[in-house]
């Protein structure tokens, strides 16, 4: 790869982390917890792990935990009863640690 094209890279890279930076600042707190109960398990986890990975474990775990507080996936059996301790933020930031 040339050094125009490495340069490139570099620029969309921070491009796409002050992208996200903004994302998190604005869809934290109490976007997280009211929108994050109508996501599926698969969408909270998706979302949740994009937080994590720019370096923002603290609003990914306001989504998980935003998403426990409603959560009611068809998709899975007994959900509620399974994610019920991730409607706690210290629970749901371990979470986001440990398993994404």
């Amino acid at each position: 790869m040339g050094a125009m094209a490495e340069l490139e890279m570099r620029r969309r890279e921070v491009a796409v982390l002050g992208a996200v930076e903004e994302l998190a600042d604005v869809f934290a707190d109490m976007v997280a917890l009211h929108v994050g109960e109508k996501l599926t398990c698969h969408e909270a986890n998706a979302l949740a792990r994009v937080f994590k990975e720019a370096g923002r474990p603290e609003v990914a775990a306001q989504w998980i935990s935003g998403h426990a507080l409603g959560d009611e996936d068809p998709d899975v059996v007994e959900t509620a009863d399974e994610h019920a301790h991730l409607a706690d933020e210290d629970a749901a930031l371990n979470y986001v640690r440990d398993e994404l």
